[in-house]
């Protein structure tokens, strides 16, 4: 699957099914808006990918906000103050009734591996019913990531969490793409 980013493409060979994709680095370096370039880029697509994004920070107003900003090459906090030109009202309706098509699924309410795990198969089992799949997954700020058991040990939870990962990516067979700041992510995966 190509991410609509000939360079990255091209380093990559694209996105493959149960590629497992971390984005690491500093709060406010990006990371969000890749992965969001790359999510549109695949929902328009030919033929559209279905993609799955679960946002462990923003709202869905909030992305789709973003989403839109993008798509129609308007700054986000004009939008967010009113302050666009008024010529530039119908590059954002263009864009909003595109998002609107799109085969876009977002999920701001689940926040352990294990409640994003059982949505995205139950949507994965969903889309399969059609004879269907989703293109790619898109956990957003992976630092909030909750865990879903009590344990005193966390490297113990750490290490359940990314089996359970590793597993799901497998099973799934879609890309699937990690969001968060360095923090969030255990150290034998920052390599990859």
């Amino acid at each position: 699957i190509k991410t609509g980013f000939t360079e990255l493409d091209q380093l990559t060979g694209g996105l493959r099914k149960s590629d497992l994709i971390l984005l690491a680095s500093p709060s406010d370096e990006g990371n969000t808006a890749l992965a969001m370039n790359i999510a549109a880029n695949l929902l328009f697509a030919e033929p559209p990918q279905f993609v799955l994004l679960f946002s462990l920070e923003m709202k869905h107003h909030a992305i789709m906000s973003h989403f839109i900003a993008a798509e129609a090459k308007v700054d986000l906090n004009d939008i967010r103050n009113a302050s666009f030109k008024r010529e530039r009202w119908q590059d954002l309706t263009t864009a909003a009734a595109r998002f609107a098509e799109a085969p876009l699924y977002l999920n701001s309410t689940c926040t352990t591996l294990s409640s994003i795990i059982s949505a995205a198969t139950d949507l994965q089992n969903e889309l399969r019913g059609k004879n269907e799949c989703l293109g790619l997954i898109v956990i957003d700020q992976l630092r909030y990531l909750q865990q879903s058991r009590c344990t005193n040990d966390a490297s113990d939870q750490k290490a359940d969490s990314w089996k359970a990962a590793h597993d799901f990516i497998e099973r799934i067979e879609t890309a699937v793409h990690f969001d968060g700041n360095q923090g969030g992510i255990p150290g034998d995966l920052t390599a990859l």
